[in-house]
């Protein structure tokens, strides 16, 4: 209330005995409750997504497509959509995680009315758009693998390949999902 009242006002009192920042918060008290009760239940369920999108990224480092081998090494480490993978990975988890942390500030902090000027608006954006970018980087994830998965079954020697890359190299004994009908 300082900084939008001139300084001289800020101690004068009203024919009430009040001070222009004591009729600020009586006047605005129900929206600020109804602002604090907002803004907890939505840091509240964005706190859940971003643990469950962490949760994933964090599995996704750990059960990387294709597999590994067995020296522990991941089997499609030398394909450049890896790469792309796991930078999208660690990027995914690391601002999930930073979401998480900035969405429980949120609830913890105080709610006093002079936070909801600045303070509460910054933290609120920095948290949404932490958790916005995780879910991209993890949109970005998703192609990737999906890649491996194409380099995995059609070109199982990445150096020779096939003479043939339309022949399907699973017989039919290895092939799940799929219902084949002789005609």
């Amino acid at each position: 209330m300082e900084k939008a009242v001139k300084s001289d006002f800020v101690q004068l009192f009203n024919h009430k005995n009040q001070t222009a920042d004591d009729l600020f918060t009586k006047n605005y008290s129900k929206l600020h409750e109804e602002s604090r009760k907002w803004l907890e239940e939505t840091s509240r369920n964005c706190t859940i997504v971003a643990v469950l999108i962490a949760t994933v990224a964090f599995t996704a480092a750990y059960t990387v497509p294709g597999g590994n081998q067995s020296s522990g090494m991941p089997v499609l480490l030398s394909q450049p959509f890896f790469v792309v993978f796991t930078l999208a990975d660690v990027i995914s988890l690391t601002l999930a995680l930073t979401s998480v942390v900035s969405f429980l500030t949120i609830l913890k902090s105080p709610f006093r009315l002079k936070d909801f000027r600045k303070t509460l608006p910054r933290k609120l954006t920095f948290a949404l758009t932490c958790l916005i970018l995780s879910v991209s980087m993890m949109m970005l994830m998703k192609p990737c693998s999906f890649r491996f998965d194409h380099f995995a079954n059609i070109y199982p020697d990445r150096k020779g390949g096939r003479k043939n890359p339309n022949q399907y190299p699973l017989d039919r004994s290895q092939r799940s999902g799929c219902q084949i009908t002789e005609v």
